[in-house]
């Protein structure tokens, strides 16, 4: 078991690393947002709004947009519905079409990175999405169907606009 020092140190080390890429001039020239808040507004549903928080979003020489999103916990421990939506919001906030957009996952404890594209397959997520956003409505008058778990991932949520307990202060 590691001590707190220890814990400190390899935090120290992780932020310096993420700092110094961040502050690398080269990646200043290509970085479109870091911790950037975007939207997705479906054609047939246009009440439903959905957004997500993207950690980091790079457009790369080849001129597509390449979405970081930067996780703490094991890898291949990842939600591809989540990464479908964060991939739906910047592409729908950019005003690019889904190949041009990929979403890459940093693990932060292994370095391990893993890039997602969707292309045509992003219409099952789409769908899901919708689905999933449904199943709230319909539970709003109605807790125990879609029981909410506020907390301090809210802010994190990208159904956080559909949801009764979602404190004030993420919506």
């Amino acid at each position: 078991m590691r001590t707190w020092r220890e814990d400190v140190a390899w935090i120290t080390r992780l932020a310096t690393g993420y700092l110094g890429t961040v502050a690398a001039p080269q990646a200043r020239a290509h970085l479109l947002g870091l911790e950037w808040v975007c939207q997705f507004t479906h054609a047939e549903y246009p009440s439903f709004i959905l957004s997500a928080r993207a950690d980091r979003v790079v457009r790369l020489p080849d001129g597509r947009v390449r979405v970081i999103e930067y996780k703490s916990g094991k890898p291949d421990t990842y939600d591809l519905v989540q990464i479908a939506a964060l991939h739906l919001c910047v592409a729908s906030a950019l005003k690019c079409d889904a190949q041009s957009v990929t979403v890459s996952t940093v693990f932060l404890r292994t370095n391990d990175e893993r890039e997602w594209e969707f292309g045509p397959g992003i219409r099952e997520y789409r769908a899901r999405i919708i689905d999933i956003a449904h199943e709230i409505r319909r539970a709003t008058p109605d807790p125990t169907l879609f029981a909410p778990t506020p907390g301090p991932f809210c802010r994190n949520c990208p159904y956080i606009g559909l949801c009764p307990a979602a404190p004030d202060e993420f919506r």
